[in-house]
């Protein structure tokens, strides 16, 4: 076997460089999981505390971990949709929560749909569900409330699918809300953090949605910052935990393409900012993203990445047809350690949450190695993230040129004018976003 898969990834390597690359061994089935609001450093294989996240760094020692994956916004609908679109938020214009995805905007499920395959979406986030127009595509679908911890049912319900499909081509998205806001982990999470005393409920209450409640560090109290964090680290051993089978079961497979990231980050005190959505530190926009199965050869990738790419990446690894006029860039080439193909990447902008055309919020401009961060009120800092991954060191004073710039991009950076589709909340859904913080 070692032998053949040599030869494989030895041809994909020899193939024409506009030719489509194929993993050593047909995709049949493909898993892409969304852990929502996970900070990709907080994964022990890319830094976190060691154990924290068994299941997931078997899939990274398994398969390739980009360690420079970059969110495309800061928070779960238009991150989600472009997710699924391959489009950046400017281009497929759901920014604000008045809006939905509309029924003409083709996302990744109806490709695969129409290329024969068993399409189906288990999704516990109401920002990513079908209230939002994100279920088109998806041939079997089901949303999961956010006011239950049923990140079990969730695995359970995706494994008994897998079953009952197992004789078709299948494309499986997952969309867990932990790690997202509360931080209401499990007690054995909670002691494997070491955390064996918690504070009031009124101050508990505070700490698991501090996402949405808490806007600086004075608010907290002595050793409420370090709870916090190990708060939300339970929250993501948890869901590692109960995700678990659904992994190892996706890695036994050896036709499945498993993907597994994150909509955005999350920022627990760094930088004195939390949460997600009003900011675009490191923290934020940095998230996971694995690819094992299929064959590819395991390794680690340390060039930047976006969410868009995972679209056309799909499309290449599994045969669906190209498709023109997307944001992203396959990135086969990288998983089969291909010849890079193509010129070098245009700048990416990345917006904080706005709420109307009219907002200038804070952005930040990716160009390689270089990150500017141009905050609201006019300040501009500049980052090496290679070398400074915590965005420490500010280059702005030293790199004027680069500055002005990457500024330049910033601050063309507009939305769309049109208010687009509305989505339609039932009960439910308005009891999920008041569970999740984001209606009082």
């Amino acid at each position: 076997m070692r032998g053949a898969l040599g030869l494989a990834v030895l041809l994909a390597a020899c193939a024409p460089a506009d030719a489509p690359l194929r993993p050593p061994r047909e995709v049949r089935h493909v898993l892409l999981l969304v852990l929502d609001a996970c900070h990709g450093d907080q994964l022990s294989c890319q830094g976190g505390p060691p154990g924290l996240t068994p299941a997931l760094d078997a899939v990274a020692a398994a398969g390739v971990r980009f360690d420079r994956a970059c969110a495309d916004a800061t928070w779960t609908l238009p991150a989600t949709t472009s997710l699924l679109s391959g489009l950046l938020p400017e281009r497929h214009g759901v920014l604000t929560k008045q809006q939905r995805a509309p029924d003409a905007l083709q996302l990744l499920p109806e490709e695969f749909a129409a290329a024969g395959w068993r399409t189906a979406a288990f999704v516990q986030m109401v920002y990513a569900s079908d209230a939002y127009g994100l279920q088109q595509g998806f041939q079997d679908y089901r949303y999961y409330g956010t006011d239950e911890k049923r990140d079990d049912q969730l695995a359970a319900d995706a494994l008994a699918w897998l079953d009952a499909h197992a004789a078709d081509r299948t494309f499986l998205y997952v969309h867990a809300r932990r790690p997202h806001g509360p931080y209401n982990p499990e007690v054995p999470a909670l002691g494997r953090q070491g955390v064996h005393a918690l504070p009031s409920d009124e101050r508990l209450d505070l700490l698991m949605h501090a996402d949405s409640r808490v806007k600086d560090a004075s608010e907290l109290q002595p050793g409420e910052a370090q709870l916090l964090g190990q708060l939300y680290r339970a929250n993501l051993s948890t869901v590692d935990e109960r995700l678990a089978p659904l992994l190892q079961r996706a890695l036994a497979q050896p036709d499945t393409l498993l993907v597994i990231t994150a909509d955005h980050g999350e920022a627990l005190g760094e930088h004195g900012a939390f949460g997600h959505g009003g900011h675009v530190w490191a923290e934020t926009l940095d998230i996971p993203l694995l690819v094992a199965g299929a064959g590819l050869p395991p390794h680690e990738d340390h060039e930047a990445a976006f969410s868009v790419d995972i679209v056309p990446t799909l499309r290449e690894l599994c045969g669906l047809p190209p498709a023109a006029g997307g944001d992203g860039r396959s990135l086969a080439d990288r998983l089969l350690q291909h010849p890079s193909r193509g010129a070098a990447r245009a700048p990416v902008v990345v917006a904080a949450r706005i709420t109307g055309p009219e907002d200038r919020p804070d952005r930040a401009v990716v160009d390689g190695d270089l990150v500017l961060l141009l905050h609201a009120d006019g300040r501009a800092q500049l980052f090496d993230r290679r070398t400074d991954r915590r965005e420490e060191l500010d280059l702005a004073a030293e790199r004027p040129a680069d500055v002005a710039r990457l500024r330049r991009l910033a601050e063309a950076w507009t939305p769309p004018s049109s208010s687009g589709e509305a989505p339609t909340l039932d009960a439910q859904r308005e009891q999920d976003l008041k569970a999740l913080g984001y209606v009082k």
